[in-house]
């Protein structure tokens, strides 16, 4: 994508913001990350390059919707390869929406002539992510088990249920992290 291609979008997506403002975050922006932030009613746009972070903060516009986007472009000069697999990413961002409840996540490849896009939302987080793995398969009872819990500052979600098959699945997870071989918090 060019520069000016990025520009057009970003109007096109943010109307209420300048072209001359979005010139002047893009020139601040080198090739590894754009952060927008939507506070409130305010659109804060920040300008990161090469990981070093740009001295000025423009606040422009007002957009009555929250929350964050981040838009990744890898730079080259740091990364040796810059090509994602969608699949993995599309995989290791469903988990995150999982582990996560009424987290929204979505995933846009504007790589190919054709944009795909994935959206992940899970109102229910891990017990959804139990349906999920049991979707393919027959549950020995309808109700998914639940627990949740905090001592000594530590949160523990457990979500769980039965099902027809003859082997065993357990999936941990630490600080989102998938720990596949279990470790102590498996019990």
């Amino acid at each position: 994508m060019t520069k000016s291609e990025l520009i057009e979008n970003i109007v096109a997506e943010h109307p209420n913001i300048t072209k001359k403002h979005i010139e002047f975050i893009i020139n601040s922006v080198f090739a590894s990350i754009k952060e927008s932030l939507q506070k409130g009613e305010k659109v804060e746009i920040r300008g990161f390059g090469s990981f070093k972070i740009r001295e000025k903060t423009s606040k422009i516009g007002r957009n009555p919707k929250t929350g964050t986007k981040v838009t990744f472009l890898p730079d080259d000069t740091i990364f040796e390869d810059t090509i994602f697999d969608f699949v993995i990413l599309k995989q290791r961002l469903r988990e995150m929406a999982f582990l996560n409840k009424n987290l929204k996540i979505v995933l846009i490849d504007g790589r190919g002539e054709k944009e795909v896009k994935r959206e992940f939302h899970y109102e229910g987080g891990i017990k959804e992510f139990v349906s999920y793995l049991n979707k393919s398969k027959t549950p020995l009872y309808n109700d998914i088990m639940y627990f949740e819990g905090s001592k000594n500052h530590v949160y523990v979600e457990v979500a769980m249920q039965h099902n027809d098959s003859y082997t065993e699945s357990s999936y941990t997870f630490v600080n989102n992290i998938n720990t596949p071989e279990g470790g102590t918090h498996l019990v």
